[in-house]
């Protein structure tokens, strides 16, 4: 893969939900970036809130976008979607032969996911998948927003740790969150709330 500016991002997160609003279905945005400099297209699909169908839905969705062939990365807001609809990394890389990034802004504490997710059924198949996520890489970002260099928190399929850190840092112009997923955060927090608010 070429890293360059105009390599195709798309960044994928989900509208704010409840989580009285577990079976409920949640809508999630992808936001496709040029590398970090603007936006080039909009991909959605619906999971179901603390449900066990977000990978398959989000491999449907780029696999049958038409933007499909000029992908290079995704990007992902973390693991779990809806509440803990667990997303499986590697299998989204294997049935899109796309590199997956996912990215959380302070690293887990598995203690904590652990207990929460005990609450939820196939609880044991979740926590499965968080395992599965593999090792958390961290990488340093810097860039003219922020006052000195920043660090973020990354698990990766289908790329090395070296060149996924390389286009996180491509893809972030303002603070420390990437384009894609920042863009997905402001779109679905103002559809939800009438008004984009808080930060990706």
């Amino acid at each position: 893969m070429k890293i360059n500016s105009e390599l195709r991002v798309l960044g994928i997160d989900d509208l704010p939900h409840k989580r009285t609003q577990a079976g409920d279905k949640i809508l999630a945005i992808g936001t496709i970036f040029r590398g970090g400099k603007f936006m080039d297209g909009l991909l959605t699909t619906h999971i179901t809130c603390d449900g066990d169908d977000s990978t398959s839905c989000f491999i449907n969705m780029i696999n049958k976008s038409k933007n499909k062939s000029q992908l290079r990365v995704i990007l992902t807001d973390g693991i779990t979607f809806g509440g803990f609809n667990v997303i499986d990394l590697h299998k989204i890389n294997k049935k899109t032969n796309i590199p997956v990034i996912s990215v959380v802004r302070h690293k887990p504490h598995y203690d904590k996911i652990k207990r929460a997710v005990k609450n939820v059924s196939h609880w044991e198949h979740k926590w499965h998948l968080i395992e599965k996520a593999g090792k958390i890489h961290e990488t340093i970002i810097t860039n003219k927003t922020l006052n000195k260099p920043d660090n973020i928190f990354f698990q990766c399929a289908g790329i090395t740790p070296a060149k996924a850190a390389k286009i996180l840092q491509l893809t972030t112009k303002h603070g420390v969150i990437p384009e894609p997923l920042r863009m997905s955060h402001i779109i679905g927090s103002g559809l939800y709330f009438g008004e984009s608010r808080g930060h990706a």
